[in-house]
Parts: structure tokens; C-alpha cells; sequence
């Protein structure tokens, strides 16, 4: 059952539909101009779906390590890992969250997501945003700060958006934003938290982010487009590096090949970030990791 649920997963994401050019989502200019947030002094918490079941996601996390503490007044960030073995619900040290679950696909980072948030219920007054994302995203915490300037405050779920394929009838109309960056205000990470147990039956059979959106299309919450430059390969990236658009914060590494080894050791996408690292932070790695 797992392997065959991996099959539907990596089908998903490699085949999914649209990048928000779509006319059934939101478009870019219902957010573009809202100021609302401007002269605000904003937190955002970030939660990195984590795991050391390959050698080069740990190399990517070294990558995260390097700036995640950056700018500790806005942005807040924990990788998640998934631990059965784990003797409370939940367990908080610098920028790791562990939680009882299984480290896998579904129901692990469904789970992951929403009992992150939950183990940070006493806090989640302090942020304005959480940010649920993957270790193949780069982001350039200043210009992520000036967007969310830009977002509502309220009623918030933004991405990539996409709607999803290859998957059961009933869940192929369901606007979601997908899962390498989904952007929530912090009233609609609350609302997953508190209501989205309604829907338990649907964690193992959906990837999470098409779970994330069916809730919150359930709730009215509709998916609005945000954008992120992606880059397949280490050619893609050095054809567009010298032409990145000023205002880019997201950035995702990611191939879509439909079928990759178990261990395959992502040169290209490690070596994409370490570049951006480079480029908007001034840091490197060390020569090992560098190679």
C-alpha cells in the first residue's frame, strides 16, 4: 500500500496543472496592491518538511542552517521531522520540531504540518503568517518580508496554485497552492488546526497539500496565486540566474522527473542552492558539502 501510494504521490507532483495563469484562481492583481501590512512589523513562522532519509536532504538542510537565524525578528523557522518512536506528541529544540508520527508521505506530513502548529498553540499569537514548506525551497527573507507586506492579514492561503491530477475523481476540482510554499495567515493555520480532524479520513489517501486544499476550499478560503521561480536543472539556472526579477523570494530546486533513485544525490539542485545561498546571503558551505 505504501509503494503504491508513493507511485500516486510522485505522479501527482510531477504531473500537476497549472501555474496560476488559470483564470478559475485568483488572479495576481486581487493582492498586488493591498498595503495593509506595510508599516507592519511582521512575524512569520516557517516549518521545513524535514528528513534524513537521503544524504543530500541533509546537505540541503545545511543550506537552510546557513539562514535560517538571519532574521530572527520576522521569521521563526523549525524543520519537522516524524518520530513513532517519540515519548510525547511532541518535542521543541533550536529549530527542530519532532513529532510522534511516521516520517513518510501520508499520513506524515499532513501530520507534521498541523501538529507543529498545534505544539506551538501558546505562541501562535505572536506570528501573522506560517509558512509550511520543503527543503528544496530557498527563500530571500527580506523580499519575503516585503511581500507579505502586501498580503491580507486575514483569510490568507497563498502559493503556486494548481489543481491536482491522477487522483480520485472527487478531489481533481480542488484550487490548492502547493506544498513547497504555502503561505497562510495565521487565522487559517489556526483554522487547520482546530477543524481540519472533520477530514482525518482523507490524510492517507491525498498528498498534503491537496488535503490543505480541500479544506480550506471546504471553508470558503480561497487558493490566490504567489509567485516562485523554479529551476529543473543546473542549465535551467545558469540561462536564468543574471535575469532573476527583483522581487523574487521563493525559489524552488526541484526536478520533475517522474522516477528517481532512492538515493539519488540531487547534484543539480544542491548546487543551485548553494548558488543562491551565494548570491543573496554571501555564505558558502563547506568544501565537502560544496562539491
Amino acid at each position: 500500500v505504501a509503494e503504491k501510494w508513493k507511485t500516486l504521490f510522485d505522479s501527482h507532483k510531477s504531473n500537476r496543472l497549472a501555474y496560476a495563469q488559470n483564470e478559475k484562481f485568483t488572479s495576481k492583481n486581487a493582492f498586488v496592491e493591498n498595503d495593509a501590512n506595510k508599516n507592519i512589523d511582521l512575524k512569520t513562522l516557517i516549518l521545513i518538511i524535514a528528513s534524513d532519509n537521503n544524504e543530500a536532504y541533509k546537505q540541503m538542510q545545511k543550506v537552510w542552517e546557513a539562514y535560517m537565524n538571519s532574521d530572527p525578528a520576522h521569521f521563526e523557522v523549525y524543520f519537522m521531522r516524524g518520530d513513532f518512536d517519540l515519548p510525547t506528541k511532541y518535542a521543541i529544540t533550536q529549530n527542530e520540531m519532532k513529532i510522534k508520527t511516521s516520517d513518510g508521505f501520508a499520513p506524515g506530513i499532513i501530520n507534521k504540518t498541523i501538529m507543529s502548529m498545534e505544539a506551538l498553540q501558546s505562541r501562535m499569537h505572536e506570528f501573522d503568517y506560517v509558512i509550511r514548506t520543503n527543503l528544496s525551497s530557498f527563500y530571500v527573507f527580506p523580499k519575503l518580508l516585503k511581500y507579505l507586506q502586501t498580503c491580507p492579514g486575514t483569510n490568507c492561503y497563498r502559493g503556486v496554485a494548481l489543481y491536482p491530477c491522477e487522483l480520485p475523481q472527487e478531489f481533481l476540482n480542488i484550487p490548492f497552492v502547493s506544498g513547497a510554499g504555502i503561505i497562510m495567515s495565521k487565522d487559517v493555520a489556526q483554522m487547520l488546526v482546530d477543524e481540519s480532524k472533520q477530514f482525518e479520513k482523507y490524510k492517507a489517501e491525498i498528498p498534503d497539500d491537496v488535503f490543505i486544499g480541500m479544506f480550506f476550499q471546504k471553508k470558503n478560503i480561497p487558493a490566490v496565486y504567489a509567485p516562485r521561480s523554479d529551476y529543473q536543472s543546473k542549465a535551467d539556472w545558469l540561462k536564468g540566474r543574471d535575469s532573476i526579477p527583483e522581487d523574487a523570494f521563493h525559489f524552488r530546486a526541484r526536478s520533475h522527473q517522474r522516477f528517481r533513485l532512492e538515493m539519488d544525490p540531487f547534484v543539480d539542485e544542491l548546487f543551485i542552492l548553494q548558488e543562491l545561498l551565494q548570491k543573496f546571503y554571501g555564505k558558502t558551505l563547506t568544501e565537502e558539502i560544496a562539491a
